[in-house]
């Protein structure tokens, strides 16, 4: 078994623990804040006691994703092609970089939520004869 320890802001005395299984050679670590350093170290134990901990190692959590959603979404049909524009998402101080959009759409026939990623602030989706879409 490893016990896997973690802190932020140097404070290491009020550190958390996580045991992984001694098979596991990696864990996710959940509830963290973001835009903070956090410090891990790790050491296996078993029945005889525990070894020493591995050096310590950082990184520092992501801020949080945007608060605000696109803007002013229009969109145009022609009849082979859906075209949707929207307004860029600035990231306020305290949150990460706008990196892309995800658009999310199906057609009126299809259960199944399709998803284009794109960098830009436009979007064209081809119509199939005699669809809508959602």
């Amino acid at each position: 078994v490893d016990q896997v320890r973690y802190w932020n802001n140097g404070e290491e005395e009020s550190s958390s623990k996580v045991k992984v299984a001694g098979n596991e050679t990696s864990t996710r670590l959940r509830g963290l804040k973001s835009n903070l350093a956090y410090y891990t170290a790790v050491r296996a134990y078993n029945s005889a006691g525990a070894g020493p901990f591995s050096t310590t190692v950082n990184a520092t959590t992501k801020k949080t994703p945007p608060s605000q959603p696109p803007g002013n979404v229009v969109w145009n049909a022609t009849d082979t092609k859906v075209l949707l524009n929207w307004e860029q998402v600035k990231a306020m101080e305290n949150e990460s970089e706008v990196t892309g959009y995800k658009v999310f759409y199906r057609t009126s026939s299809q259960n199944n939520v399709q998803v284009l990623n794109t960098n830009k602030t436009s979007a064209e989706l081809l119509l199939p004869i005699k669809e809508d879409y959602i």
